[in-house]
């Protein structure tokens, strides 16, 4: 039976971040929390969201990241990439994405979790990082995190188990939905095959709606 833990976790709220000549506000910088915490269906207490049309939400309320991922960023790019780096809430041990399939449900603590898509990074976290190709390079790698829906609401903590309790109807990993939403040679069998997924979060069901339209 698949098993993680959680390393850390991490809230934060919006604050001014220069990017491109011009301050925007962001949410990316999320300090540890050493004490338990509750998770609701819609966030982590105390966790704010700058833009909530792209984060935060029933279908992504909290943001998760694998720490194995970290060490491939800091020797690619020569600068280190801490736990927390990329503004997740969730620092798993043992839950990278080519294992954690769309629709899988975790209890975590007192919560219930199912993963409803990969994180898409944006351009925040190269402004962070003032790294402009970062983004690319996450997507490119497929080291992109993933979200959570909340099916129950409860108090979890740094330390806590991850443990599978059943896996995603589909059998599409979290690595494979991303290079189904970005390989320019994907069929349509295989975006179909991903939209039959029920737990898949209705941002990318409608992206990949529009994918599959092009390809007829």
């Amino acid at each position: 039976m698949l098993a993680g833990k959680i390393e850390s976790v991490r809230i934060g709220t919006p604050k001014p971040l220069p990017y491109r000549g011009k301050m925007i506000q962001s949410a990316i910088f999320k300090e540890a929390v050493q004490d338990s915490i509750y998770v609701s269906s819609t966030n982590l207490e105390g966790d704010v969201q700058a833009d909530t049309k792209h984060h935060g939400g029933p279908d992504k309320a909290v943001c998760a990241y694998a720490a194995e991922n970290y060490s491939f960023f800091t020797e690619k790019i020569g600068q280190a990439f801490p736990n927390g780096s990329f503004g997740e809430n969730l620092t798993t041990i043992g839950l990278r994405e080519d294992v954690i399939m769309i629709g899988d449900i975790f209890s975590i603590g007192e919560c219930t979790l199912q993963v409803s898509q990969p994180r898409e990074p944006c351009y925040k976290i190269a402004a962070r990082h003032k790294l402009v190709q970062l983004p690319v390079w996450i997507k490119q790698t497929g080291y992109t995190g993933y979200y959570f829906r909340v099916l129950k609401e409860g108090i979890l903590q740094a330390g806590d188990s991850a443990i599978l309790k059943e896996r995603g109807a589909g059998g599409i990993t979290v690595a494979e939905a991303n290079a189904i939403m970005y390989s320019s040679d994907v069929t349509s069998e295989q975006i179909s095959r991903l939209l039959i997924e029920e737990a898949l979060s209705a941002s990318w069901r409608k992206q990949l709606t529009k994918k599959l339209a092009s390809h007829a």
